[in-house]
């Protein structure tokens, strides 16, 4: 009887995580989820760390941590040339009083082509390790009561081995970029749009805390596209959207934003550089609403968003969640613009 309570236990444990951590502004963070999009910005590098707190004031902590540093080599802001991109990744997805989770560590790679002066095709691979882990130090168990209350130093005769094993992943991705050549950011000619699909857990890894379950994870495929229309000298329109499918499990995300010019930037010097302001909302169809604000000044982003979930709203205090993006994009070290 207590070996399938702890069975159970870790039945439920493993469903509860055999889809991937995922994240609201997953658009800021697109070359996590397509490698294909690896080293696709303006500049030559960029490191971004992203932080979810999931369930807010439910008692139980389920928290994301993501961290990636990017660069292409070869892009050039202008002109036919092809150019590469490279980045480095960790995650670290927790949650519960058992701690269960996700560490996971890889790299990724993109090759682009360009097809004209306003479009070219990309296409990525990713190679991760990653360990599920688990610790039942904070468990505690029905047959731990002692007749007044539970007491974790009593024995309470489950059989608790498991492995926390590492495995490898792999993914792939490819994408279509277009974006019109403008030297001013904002006007109504200004339009960009990028689009891709992705394939992540190509290999099915094993998903193995103990010899009861060999569970392997679904692969996933994504569908994404976002694009950016000027609308007037100092704001544009974003818009962006993402399908998932996931074994049985579907998630769409969208979102639409108005993106404000706070200060223009020098046409002299680098040294000064534009600010910006962006509101909107994020919409899941797990009945989330998740308002979004960012501040980007100059090469420094900060955006917050506010996961809402109305699908139970007798318990809506425990369905919110917080995430917050950090970002700093690097330039080429040229004080005077030409």
């Amino acid at each position: 009887m207590k070996n399938c309570v702890f069975n159970l236990f870790i039945f439920v444990a493993i469903t509860s995580f055999a889809q991937d951590a995922h994240f609201t502004q997953l658009d800021k963070s697109i070359s996590y989820l397509n490698p294909a999009m690896t080293g696709n910005f303006d500049g030559f590098a960029k490191i971004t760390a992203q932080h979810r707190s999931q369930w807010i004031n439910s008692g139980t902590a389920f928290t994301t941590s993501y961290m990636m540093g990017e660069m292409n080599f070869g892009k050039k802001k202008r002109g036919l040339k092809s150019f590469a991109g490279v980045g480095a990744y960790f995650l670290n997805d927790v949650g519960g009083a058992s701690q269960i989770g996700l560490r996971s560590g890889g790299i990724s790679a993109s090759g682009n082509v360009p097809l004209s002066m306003n479009q070219w095709i990309s296409g990525g691979i990713n190679l991760s390790f990653n360990q599920r882990v688990i610790d039942l130090s904070n468990v505690t168990f029905l047959s731990q009561w002692d007749g007044t209350t539970l007491n974790p130093s009593q024995s309470s005769g489950e059989n608790v081995n498991f492995t926390n094993d590492v495995y490898p992943d792999a993914g792939i991705g490819l994408a279509f970029n277009f974006q019109e050549r403008s030297d001013a950011a904002f006007n109504s000619k200004n339009f960009k749009f990028q689009g891709g699909i992705s394939f992540q857990h190509l290999n099915r890894p094993k998903m193995n805390f103990s010899s009861i379950e060999q569970d392997r994870l679904y692969v996933k495929t994504m569908i994404h596209a976002s694009s950016s229309i000027g609308i007037t000298p100092v704001s544009n329109i974003e818009l962006t959207i993402a399908q998932f499918f996931q074994g049985p499990h579907r998630e769409t995300l969208v979102g639409a934003f108005l993106k404000t010019k706070l200060k223009e930037a020098s046409h002299f010097t680098s040294l000064v550089t534009a600010q910006y302001l962006t509101v909107g909302t994020y919409f899941r169809t797990t009945m989330d609403i998740c308002p979004y604000f960012a501040l980007d000044l100059g090469p420094f982003r900060m955006g917050i968003a506010y996961d809402l979930n109305f699908r139970n709203v007798t318990r809506s205090s425990y369905r919110h969640s917080l995430e917050i993006q950090l970002a700093y994009q690097f330039s080429k070290l040229n004080k005077l613009r030409f």
